[in-house]
């Protein structure tokens, strides 16, 4: 993290929150119902239960940071990510049972497949979540209006990955 003064970091989360006014306002009525009923319910269905943390005078409050996070990173990792390789393994089943998820890491997803798939590999993850406006329309019924895409990045190792160009 760079090393800046406090009046730094508020002057550039001030400008974050100016810009992202919507962003703002969507996490602010999801702390209020919170405050008011202890959780929370993603478009999914999907219920985030939250704790109150004792504050150092005593009194007790959710955590702001959670709050605002769980919904965004829940789906992602909970709802989206795991529809996906669902849609996934069928595709690279067809291409050669040598493809192997492996795991799920946040929002990633760890693949190993023989080299002479990586290409064909590459372009099916691609499209895959280019395509989940669509996954999500039809089997949440909820309309995704945020353009996705991903990127795929292979190699022999954690270190030694490289970025596909598609």
């Amino acid at each position: 993290m760079p090393s800046l003064s406090l009046p730094e970091w508020e002057t550039i989360h001030t400008n974050f929150y100016n810009k992202y006014s919507g962003l703002g306002a969507w996490q602010h009525a999801n702390f209020e119902l919170v405050n008011k009923q202890g959780w929370y319910s993603s478009f999914t269905g999907r219920r985030y239960f939250f704790q109150k943390n004792q504050k150092r005078d005593g009194s007790w409050e959710y955590s702001w940071p959670a709050v605002c996070n769980y919904q965004v990173q829940g789906t992602a990792t909970g709802d989206i990510v795991p529809l996906v390789m669902v849609h996934l393994l069928p595709k690279f089943r067809r291409l050669s049972s040598d493809i192997l998820m492996i795991n799920q890491v946040h929002d990633s997803i760890v693949i190993d497949c023989p080299d002479q798939y990586v290409t064909e590999v590459c372009k099916i993850c691609i499209d895959m979540f280019r395509s989940i406006p669509k996954l999500v329309k039809k089997y949440y019924n909820y309309d995704w209006i945020t353009p996705m895409d991903g990127e795929c990045k292979y190699g022999p190792s954690w270190g030694e990955m490289e970025k596909f160009k598609y």
